[in-house]
């Protein structure tokens, strides 16, 4: 399932922040919409989008922490044969 994202109205744009949103917009190819929604992600600190997966995380565990959650992992993995019954 995807997820959208929220729509903004936004009133009152100072005259030069829209010229200058237009001029970035024309400049670059891309639509005013893509250029605002930039502008506000970059504002903010944001990361554009939400992470759905652990890849940051790849090359960041020690040798030791990496051996602990293999070794969780095969715990959870094991199949208590007196549940099946």
């Amino acid at each position: 399932m995807k997820r959208h994202g929220k729509q903004y109205t936004i009133r009152n744009v100072p005259l030069n922040v829209d010229r200058a949103l237009r001029r970035m917009a024309k400049s670059s190819g891309r639509s005013l919409n893509q250029v605002a929604l930039e502008s506000l992600v970059s504002g903010t600190g944001e990361s554009p989008t939400q992470r759905t997966d652990f890849d940051f995380l790849i090359g960041t565990m020690t040798d030791a922490e990496a051996r602990s959650i293999d070794k969780t992992i095969e715990e959870q993995r094991t199949i208590d044969p007196e549940l099946w019954r």
